[in-house]
This record gives structure tokens, sequence and C-alpha cells, in this order.
């Protein structure tokens, strides 16, 4: 399938079920706005499997508001950005390749992520849905964004699992691939800088 949108942009998903929470699988799709907009993004909700998608042309290309969500082998890629967007009062556009606000059970894996302003990954609670719990992110090819994955604090203790990735060149920091404050320290194994092929086990510490 191919996946574009109305003509007049809405601000949610191309694909979503923000409404009604069922749950769907998504395979063997492209989702690209044909009217480009601040507004579009992606697959945005909860109770989802996507595999093998490729989204392009939207803000954030998956956006987590639940729990029970798989995103498999796909290509995510190439987010909307405007340095006046005028949904967040004429500054830049808070782009994130995957954006997980709320849930638990959510797996990353296999992916390629690449292009975005914000983060490559944002991790953060918002307080009027399920808490985080039970994030695992292993397996993809991860560059973009100021630092690649972000996790913010949370009111809760969060650890998410980092396991097995390999961390491209291209981000606004480069040596940033991943930050987090103490208290949501990652459990990280396995993951490698790509352009070297050295391991990767720490991250940066933020407030």
């Amino acid at each position: 399938s191919k996946i574009v949108g109305g003509s007049t942009p809405a601000s949610t998903g191309l694909v979503n079920n923000v409404v009604s929470g069922a749950s769907f699988t998504i395979e063997d799709s492209e989702l690209v706005a044909a009217t480009p907009s601040t507004l579009w993004n992606g697959v945005f909700g909860s109770n989802f499997t996507a595999e093998r998608i490729n989204v392009h042309g939207v803000v954030d290309s998956v956006r987590v508001l639940g729990g029970n969500v798989v995103v498999r082998d796909s290509w995510l890629h190439d987010t909307t950005y405007s340095k006046t967007d005028p949904l967040r009062n004429g500054t830049p556009t808070h782009d994130d390749t995957i954006q997980i606000q709320a849930g638990s059970g959510i797996l990353i894996e296999g992916n390629r992520l690449e292009d975005a302003h914000n983060a490559g990954v944002m991790i953060s609670q918002d307080a009027s849905r399920s808490t985080l719990s039970n994030i695992v992110i292993r397996d993809n090819y991860l560059q973009g964004g100021a630092c690649t994955i972000n996790i913010a604090a949370t009111p809760k203790t969060i650890r998410p699992q980092v396991t097995a990735n390999v961390f491209g060149p291209q981000r606004i920091y480069a040596t940033c691939a991943i930050t987090a404050p103490t208290s949501n320290a990652p459990s990280l194994s396995g993951n490698i800088w790509g352009a070297t092929g050295l391991a990767l086990t720490s991250f940066i510490v933020v407030p």
C-alpha cells in the first residue's frame, strides 16, 4: 500500500487508532504525506504492529501513545522540519523518527532510523497516558537527531534496553548517541559505532 493522507493536513497520523484504540497491523507499506505539513505524522497510536514500512515526509515517523507496540524491519527517514513551525510559536519543528510517550511492551527492532532533527528515538512520559515500562530497542541502525536516543526524566524510573544496535555517524552532536538522566539509565549491551566498529558502552548524562 501507499498511504498519502488527505489534501487538508490534520494533527494526527496518516495511520492511527487514537479514537478507537483497536489493534492493527500494517505491513509492506509506504507512508508519505501528499500535502507536506508540520501537522502530519506517520503511524500514530498504540496496540499496533508495523513491519517493513517506509515512512518519510512527516514530522514523527512513528508516535507511540500506549503499549503493545512493535516496529520492525522498517525504514523511517526524512522527517518534515521547519525552522519556524507555526505549531511551536515560530520555533523549530520538534521532529523525531520515533517518539514514545506512554505504554508498556514496546519493541523497536531491525529498523533503519535516520534524518530527524530532534531525536532518532525520543522517550518521554505523557502524564495523561499509561506509564512507560518494558521498552526494548535492538538490532537497529540508528542515526540522526541532536542526540540519537533521548531518554527524558519521568515520574517513574524506567530502564530501556538498548541492545546490539549500530550507531551511524550523522547527528548534530557527533558523540551523543544516547542521552538520559541517571535515574533512567538505559541497559546497554552489544552496541557499536558504525564508523569504527568500537563498542558503545556509555551514555551522556543530563540532569
